[in-house]
């Protein structure tokens, strides 16, 4: 029981995270431009290193 609040916690934070990361990182048009995608998907896999969740 305290795994799952704890494992559900670091969910919670990693949604927080990831929210904050697309919010403070988006561009006008973000979805259709290459570099400015690039730019975005760095930033999230930044986040999902942090949480130890990044595909190597």
């Amino acid at each position: 029981m305290l795994e799952e609040a704890i494992l559900e916690d670091e969910v919670i934070q990693l949604a927080k995270d990831l929210a904050k990361t697309v919010k403070e990182n988006r561009t006008h048009d973000w979805d259709k431009k290459a570099q400015a995608q690039a730019c975005m998907r760095l930033e999230i896999k930044k986040v999902l290193r942090k949480y130890d969740l990044s595909a190597k």
